[in-house]
Order: structure tokens, then C-alpha cells, then sequence
């Protein structure tokens, strides 16, 4: 949606300030009731994908996994060197 758009531009465009700062930019999935862009394993894997910059990566939190994932295993298998 257009959230999804907005979410990706706006980390897109700080892409270059990481690479300057050399830091990383971790993007972490929240529950359906803190967001509405990121909210699972997949999501967060889905969005680091389209960014696709070494300096995005993901964190998952068992928090949040455990409401919106369906276990908490296969999220850090699917998401592998996404994770930082």
C-alpha cells in the first residue's frame, strides 16, 4: 500500500547518510497494534529485499513474533544474513 511506499522512499533516502556514517539501518517488524507497514518475518525479509542496500538489515524480536508469526524458527531461517 502506500505506507509501504512511503516506509521504503524515506529509508531509501537514508541510505547514503549509513554509508557516510558507516552504520547500519535495522528494520524491525511490529505487531499489527504498534504498526501497520512491517509487521512480520516475511514482511521485514520483503522489505530489506526491496531496499536492497548492505547498509539495511532486519532484527526480529520474539515480542513481536510471537503475535504475528506462526512460529518462532522459520522467521530467522527465512531472513538469514537479512538479520543484523
Amino acid at each position: 500500500g502506500e505506507d509501504w511506499k512511503w516506509a521504503i522512499d524515506s529509508v531509501r533516502k537514508l541510505t547514503k547518510k549509513a554509508e557516510e556514517l558507516d552504520i547500519i539501518l535495522v528494520i524491525e517488524p511490529l505487531n499489527r497494534y504498534e504498526s501497520c507497514i512491517v509487521n512480520t518475518g516475511a514482511q521485514g525479509v520483503d522489505f530489506v529485499e526491496e531496499i536492497n542496500h548492505p547498509k539495511v538489515k532486519m532484527l526480529l524480536d520474539s515480542y513481536h513474533m510471537n503475535i504475528e508469526d506462526p512460529d518462532l524458527e522459520s522467521p530467522f531461517l527465512n531472513a538469514g544474513n537479512k538479520l543484523h
